[in-house]
């Protein structure tokens, strides 16, 4: 494996793996060769995933024998390689002919595993590398320019939508440390309601204190001083993402969705975003429908796995139903544990 110098990162037509230890190199060559650049690029979650989990991290550049480049950020553990948990996607091919590189590319980090002891592997992508793979999610995004450009594009319907969430009384911040209570008390309520654990705030801390090279944002939507809806940005070279997202059921007849939505979307076009991503969903279901209503467009995952899973946790719809059933103070002590584990 060859480490890369900062000083003269120059990759050769032969086939290689490179480990890029300069974040400012790394960074560079993301620029240069990238059209799109979602945020599992940015080298600066590599150690927030060490301080927040204390998880081993690498980024690797790839080249193939034709010149394909990938950009391989992974994180290890135990006996698994995952590039990346907790995100919807991980490595990146710079290809438009990447469909025949697929195949290689397993075969050509076979190396690394051997490097780390590795067994098992994930790897969350935009390309089917296993015939052992889960595709039930896509994410959504829309191309951006100016806010008002944006804006005159949404359906009647829409624009409706978010000016009537304004008259109805919203009150929405942006911020960071100063919302992280407010933001987190909404996520945590949401999660319960559907049945999922929650992360654990010293993560969302960690992101708003050591993320870097783009923007790291919550924004809260409060009525009459109490928070009921919540989101959490992440941006990196113009990808904007609404990463994290939640809202009090019995107040979304408000429309708190559509103004969280807006604002993220209107922060992103007035500081050279690009693409403006609302995450990821399962297809067809009802919030791959709301995303629907912004003109998206739809991004295939393959989740790729290296044995065929016997037991799959998000299929497991009971074990959601128990979870509700636990009491929230309980949940939200307890739920960090097993989200650590289920990324």
């Amino acid at each position: 494996m060859i480490i890369c110098n900062p000083n003269s990162f120059v990759l050769k037509k032969t086939p290689q793996i490179i480990q890029c230890d300069s974040e400012d190199s790394w960074n560079n060559y993301v620029k240069t060769h990238c059209t799109f650049t979602p945020l599992s690029l940015n080298p600066s979650l590599g150690n927030i995933f060490k301080k927040t989990f204390n998880w081993k991290h690498k980024y690797l550049l790839l080249e193939s024998e034709g010149g394909t480049i990938t950009f391989f950020p992974f994180v290890l553990l135990k006996n698994s390689l995952v590039s990346l948990p907790h995100f919807s996607y991980g490595c990146l091919i710079c290809d438009n002919n990447h469909e025949k590189y697929c195949k290689e590319l397993v075969e050509q980090i076979k190396p690394i595993f051997n490097d780390y002891s590795v067994k098992k592997y994930e790897f969350r992508s935009f390309y089917k590398l296993s015939e052992n793979v889960y595709t039930d999610k896509v994410i959504s995004y829309i191309n951006i320019n100016k806010h008002k450009t944006v804006f005159s594009k949404f359906s009647s319907n829409l624009r409706r939508k978010i000016r009537k969430s304004v008259k109805n009384g919203l009150i929405i911040k942006k911020g960071q440390l100063e919302l992280l209570d407010d933001f987190y008390k909404v996520l945590c309520e949401n999660s319960h309601r559907l049945g999922s654990p929650v992360l654990p705030i010293a993560f969302f801390r960690n992101l708003l204190t050591d993320y870097k090279y783009g923007d790291s944002l919550i924004w809260v939507v409060y009525l009459n001083k109490k928070p009921i809806g919540s989101s959490f940005l992440l941006s990196y070279f113009g990808f904007f993402e609404n990463t994290w997202f939640a809202s009090i059921k019995k107040h979304n007849h408000l429309y708190t969705s559509y103004l969280l939505n807006w604002s993220m979307i209107k922060y992103a076009c007035d500081n050279n975003g690009n693409i403006f991503s609302f995450g990821r969903s399962t297809k067809k279901s009802g919030v791959h429908k709301y995303k629907k209503q912004w003109g998206t467009i739809d991004k295939q995952l393959y989740w790729n796995y290296s044995n065929q899973k016997k037991f799959n946790v998000r299929k497991q719809n009971w074990m959601k139903e128990i979870w509700k059933l636990i009491p929230l103070p309980i949940a939200n002590f307890i739920g960090p544990y097993f989200a650590k584990r289920i990324y």
